[in-house]
């Protein structure tokens, strides 16, 4: 006596089913099918293995996911710490130059705060330019602090680019 799950399928032209209509081996339900002279306890380990499986893929794959979104977390930061910083150096490279241009009074506590802060980061271009001036040296339009900023500006965005390329991030573009 045989059983509806013991007969082989019908719908195939050719002796090695290879013109079956829908392919078994993509198809989860084909996988969970009762095969020709399986008990019942067989196919139900064969089915409850083919599910463990498949947990197992996506957990797997839930956990690539994760470990990516921690690594684009972290990457994220820095790139995000490298502009905070860089933020910060052109603002003070800003006030600097609107000091000079408005011939502030260098002996200003603030004033003279501000571009002793600033001048180790505008010392290597102090003397890329000679800065027009107005009224005997008192309004400077600094040159080289603009070279500064752009060049920082620059660099900034240079880190951040090469935070993304050697932490492999994708997220942005």
């Amino acid at each position: 006596m045989t059983g509806p799950h013991d007969r082989a399928p019908s719908n195939s032209s050719s002796s090695n089913g290879s013109s079956d209509p829908q392919p078994r081996a993509s198809s989860s339900h084909a996988t969970h099918q009762r095969l020709p002279n399986e008990t019942a306890a067989e196919y139900q380990q064969r089915r409850q293995t083919l599910e463990l499986d498949a947990e197992a893929r996506r957990l797997e794959i839930a956990d690539r996911r994760a470990r990516a979104a921690r690594t684009n977390l972290t990457a994220n930061r820095l790139i995000n710490g490298v502009y905070f910083l860089i933020g910060a150096l052109e603002i003070l490279l800003v006030l600097r130059f609107i000091l000079r241009a408005s011939g502030a009074n260098v002996e200003n506590s603030f004033a003279g705060f501000i571009y002793g802060l600033s001048e180790p980061f505008v010392a290597p271009f102090s003397t890329l330019f000679i800065s027009p001036t107005a009224e005997g040296a008192r309004y400077i339009f600094d040159l080289n602090l603009l070279a500064a900023m752009i060049a920082y500006g620059i660099l900034g965005l240079l880190a951040g680019q090469l935070i993304r390329v050697l932490v492999g991030d994708t997220s942005h573009h």
